[in-house]
């Protein structure tokens, strides 16, 4: 076989055509890398957003006071006062002279859900019903306060965390079901709260009132309304005697 019969059956092309396609690929690569970066600058502001969106939400749903600080303060002014002192990154004080949670991944993830400028929450906490996991928020008082005694109830709303690449949604939001009653001349002061280990539906959050102690039962239900009412102590006997009528008003 001579040269001229080998060139044919290998082949062989031409070194020209080789660099064709060899530049088309290059600017092939050039073209996916530019269409990407275009991409990121397009997308940089929402896709940041959305992550730090879902840094609040996991940052709320591991959110636990202990149960020796307390996140309801009703005492008087210096005492709320000292409580910020001690924690200022954790509390402020309001109008009401009240110490109360500043947590700004809470009022975050809350807009977020509600779609609305949201009032700051005062409490977060983790439940669990029917194996979905959800956000109980509670905010504002909507009680009513007498002369010889108070009644406390807060509005509260149910979040769904979602999934990482959605959005957390609110469930459901308005009054909590039930409340408790409390001396207007010692209100009750309530610490942090812990999950009920044999139902993920139910918290207890201790309190401590005239010198008493006892706890508060907040659970969510199927449905999504929250009920909050004492299980003993102090503010349990005022919600029984409230309950039957025998409260002298």
């Amino acid at each position: 076989m001579d040269f001229e019969q080998q060139r044919d059956t290998l082949g062989y092309e031409p070194a020209a055509r080789m660099r064709r396609r060899r530049h088309i690929r290059r600017t092939v690569w050039l073209l996916a890398v530019l269409g990407a970066v275009a991409l990121a600058v397009h997308y940089h502001r929402p896709l940041v957003a959305h992550v730090r969106l879902r840094l609040d939400v996991r940052e709320c749903l591991r959110w636990k006071v202990p149960p020796t600080t307390p996140i309801a303060e009703h005492d008087r002014h210096l005492a709320a006062a000292a409580l910020v002192a001690s924690d200022p990154q954790r509390y402020r004080l309001t109008g009401y002279h009240e110490a109360r949670m500043r947590v700004p991944a809470m009022t975050r993830v809350c807009e977020a859900a509600l779609g609305w400028r949201f009032t700051e929450p005062w409490l977060v906490h983790r439940l669990i019903v029917d194996g979905h996991e959800r956000l109980i928020v509670f905010w504002g008082d909507s009680g009513i306060r007498g002369r010889t005694w108070s009644t406390a109830s807060f509005m509260a709303c149910v979040i769904d965390p979602g999934p990482f690449w959605g959005r957390p949604r609110e469930i459901c939001s308005g009054q909590v079901d039930g409340f408790y009653v409390y001396p207007s001349s010692a209100p009750p002061r309530i610490f942090g709260g812990e999950t009920d280990a044999s139902d993920p539906s139910v918290a207890h959050y201790p309190y401590q009132q005239g010198g008493r102690s006892g706890h508060i039962r907040i659970q969510l239900l199927r449905d999504g309304r929250i009920t909050m009412v004492p299980e003993d102590g102090p503010l349990r006997e005022l919600y029984d005697q409230y309950e039957t009528g025998t409260l002298i008003k």
